[in-house]
């Protein structure tokens, strides 16, 4: 099977993460410990938004999803991510809005 393939309708689909995922954000090394990653996800498709939620959760990060740019942008005040995985066309504001808000008050986490 694929990253995101479903075997039949009857199955709840996987995530099967390709391995420079896994070993890109597998751990942080913070002077020389590794630690999983604090990570935001923020897609408006809720069948979508947990898969990716439960993934990375089963890969031993600490995972936050928002559903919507306005609770990514409260989220992001209030607590220190290490990653953010944005849907890009969401209803509301986009990827690209919520990118240019990252990149202004979180530069941090844009590269």
């Amino acid at each position: 099977m694929g990253p995101a393939d479903v075997g039949s309708e009857s199955e709840t689909p996987t995530l099967e993460a390709p391995e420079a995922l896994t070993r890109d954000i597998g751990a942080l090394g913070v002077g020389g410990v590794t630690r999983p990653a604090c990570i935001l996800v923020l897609d408006d498709e809720p069948a979508c938004l947990s898969v990716i939620e439960r993934g990375l959760g089963a890969m031993g990060h600490t995972v936050h999803a928002s559903g919507t740019v306005d609770d990514a942008i409260h989220v992001l005040g209030q607590k220190k991510f290490d990653l953010i995985f944005s849907d890009y066309k969401m209803p509301g504001g986009s990827g690209e809005e919520f990118y240019d808000h990252v990149g202004r008050h979180h530069p941090e986490l844009t590269g």
